[in-house]
């Protein structure tokens, strides 16, 4: 239905609107207007509903393969040569879903700037969230479990523009850049 993250600005945004629909009421006289201005402050209600949804999808598990995380286009494919590691970066369009689903099932081992899922076939693959000019947003870790499954919806990514998945270099990458993947869907590298 929604995403956990947005009820407050749901409840927020929503008191605000039944406020000036109730106030809009009493004060303009002329049913024409009256009628145009309250549906006018309803475009924001609407749109914050529209921004925090979580849709219910079918998810594709597979624990010998790597499922897309989020809905979007495959936009850089490099090599972290710090990390040694593939990283491959998702930016999602305005008007998909912002949840993000685990790509393996593992352990999460360590949440900072991103989420470490540790599963022993796949080493560690690590969804970063930037935010900014090599900024990265802090998480929250309290709605974070320590065994995720494959699939499972696991953060919400409510401003940033784009997660960056860091998987082993010894991974089969199905992806190329200009890709649309599906998140849970998409298979986005085998080992």
């Amino acid at each position: 239905m929604f995403h956990k993250e947005g009820f407050k600005s749901i409840a927020f945004v929503a008191i605000i609107t039944v406020i000036c629909i109730i106030a809009i009421d009493k004060f303009i006289l002329t049913r024409g207007y009256r009628i145009i201005t309250q549906l006018l402050f309803l475009i924001p209600l609407l749109a914050t509903l529209f921004f925090f949804r979580n849709s219910k999808k079918k998810i594709y598990t597979n624990n010998e393969n790597a499922i897309a995380p989020i809905n979007g286009t495959i936009s850089s494919i490099t090599k972290n040569k710090t990390l040694h590691k593939l990283q491959i970066t998702i930016t999602p369009s305005l008007f998909t879903t912002r949840t993000i689903h685990a790509p393996i099932a593992g352990k999460i081992t360590y949440v900072s700037n991103g989420i470490h899922i540790n599963n022993s076939p796949f080493n560690a693959i690590i969804l970063v969230f930037p935010s900014g000019k090599n900024k990265e947003k802090t998480m929250d870790t309290s709605a974070l479990k320590a065994e995720v499954l494959q699939g499972e919806p696991i953060h919400f990514l409510p401003f940033s523009s784009k997660v960056q998945l860091l998987v082993p270099l010894n991974s089969n990458l199905i992806v190329n850049l200009g890709d649309q993947v599906k998140s849970g869907q998409h298979i986005f590298s085998t080992l």
